[in-house]
């Protein structure tokens, strides 16, 4: 468990917040909190959104069955276009670590745009027979095409299912790279009693989308008690919304801040202390590009975030530097969410490049890391869920030039541009 900030905030979050010696006996196994909590809460567990009433597709009150295909390789393997010593010099200090072989590319933002290099690749990773992918493409090529690219090949390899373990590792720049490399090395798991949960969500009117990112919070709050763990809450209310409903102080231990004007730019004390000892955050909330649940991601700039898991459901939370889908914003848009998680110290992020639909995907991220699996696992297990849902062929998923500024055609492949972040291998958290 990381320090908090100052003295008056240990004394603050004192009955919020308990040193792993003095956490009650856990509970009920995650299974059975899990089935409680969406017994309680109204969430259907769905094989496919055709499955879910229009009304809870729109309040997302249904969460995806993963999809687990076992790995038919056992290798681990690099993919990168990295040309800079400092990264470099890192990656293969984790392709020692894990006896795995790096694949270079001349550049992977070409991968979209060049069927010959796709194919390639294909070859070289159906000969490497790889159990974890882990992709660290350049900053600047990292890019939502490049990450439809990646799908349509890996799709390609496995004869048409995800059958390895991805995630990306990614940072602003090198020496970010390097850093959450050398974390996963030094990965050491978490107790479940350790992991200190935090959840903040956005509350913007009474209405049932309103409420939605709150009702989710409430779910999350609810499961940790089952397994007998403190989960302090905040709920950011925006401007527009009106006083706080009754179901806030069941959910929002922290308190509620109140958006007056742009977007919150610093937590108050208390909950900058908070967030500083949490080891797991999840946010549930809308987002565009440098701003999540109606916090600036400068707000995050001076919170120490050492080894954490960031699960976040807001839009654009991991908007690439060199965006395919908002090019005209490249060189002058806010950083994201996900780059000052990683630069602040996170192990693991999940977020997304675009339009993020929020709880039904991040659930079966968590449920998977809960579990105790690998980073590269969970990742695999929600994207299967979304590949077996979609009307696309994995052939077709490459935006061409043209659909690129087509709106529909944008809408079709947006709920594949989930991204992980973090060693395909890690384990952040074991029962």
């Amino acid at each position: 468990m990381k320090k908090l900030l100052t003295t008056s905030v240990i004394s603050t979050l004192g009955s919020l917040l308990a040193v792993s010696h003095g956490l009650p006996a856990l509970g009920l196994s995650l299974e059975d909190a899990t089935d409680a909590a969406f017994r309680r809460h109204g969430i259907a567990r769905v094989s496919s959104i055709a499955e879910v009433a229009p009304r809870d597709r729109g309040n997302k009150s249904f969460a995806f069955k993963p999809v687990h295909v076992v790995p038919s390789g056992n290798a681990y393997v690099i993919v990168t276009d990295q040309t800079d010593p400092v990264a470099l010099k890192s990656l293969e200090k984790l392709a020692r670590f894990h006896s795995g072989t790096i694949i270079q590319l001349k550049n992977f933002r070409n991968l979209y745009q060049t069927q010959g290099e796709r194919a390639a690749l294909i070859e070289k990773l159906r000969a490497a027979n790889p159990k974890y992918v882990a992709l660290a493409p350049r900053t600047e090529n990292f890019s939502e095409n490049g990450l439809l690219a990646i799908w349509q090949l890996l799709l390609r390899v496995g004869n048409g299912r995800l059958n390895v373990y991805p995630s990306f590792l990614v940072a602003a720049d090198s020496n970010g790279l390097a850093a959450l490399v050398d974390r996963a090395i030094k990965d050491q798991p978490l107790r479940l009693r350790d992991v200190h949960p935090l959840v903040l969500a956005q509350y913007t009117d009474p209405n049932s989308g309103g409420m939605r990112s709150v009702e989710k919070a409430a779910i999350m709050e609810d499961l940790f008690r089952g397994l007998g763990l403190e989960c302090p809450g905040l709920i950011v209310r925006t401007n527009s919304a009106p006083a706080k409903p009754a179901v806030f102080p069941k959910i929002g231990t922290l308190g509620t801040i109140q958006q007056s004007g742009p977007p919150i730019q610093q937590f108050p004390p208390e909950v900058a202390g908070a967030l500083a000892a949490s080891r797991l955050l999840l946010m549930f909330g809308h987002g565009k590009t440098g701003m999540s649940c109606s916090v600036d991601v400068n707000a995050y700039r001076n919170i120490p975030m050492k080894d954490d898991v960031v699960l976040c459901g807001s839009c654009f939370s991991c908007t690439p530097p060199a965006s395919d889908l908002v090019a005209d914003s490249n060189g002058r848009r806010p950083e994201s969410l996900a780059m000052r998680a990683i630069a602040n110290g996170a192990q693991v992020f999940w977020g997304h490049m675009h339009k993020n639909s929020g709880f039904p995907e991040l659930f079966v991220v968590f449920e998977s890391l809960m579990k105790g699996e690998p980073v590269g696992q969970s990742y695999q297990q929600v994207m299967n869920a979304i590949f077996a849902d979609t009307k696309l062929a994995p052939q077709s998923f490459i935006l061409s030039d043209q659909e690129l500024a087509d709106k529909d055609a944008v809408d079709e492949r947006n709920h594949m541009l989930f991204v992980m972040i973090g060693d395909p291998a890690a384990r952040p958290i074991f029962e």
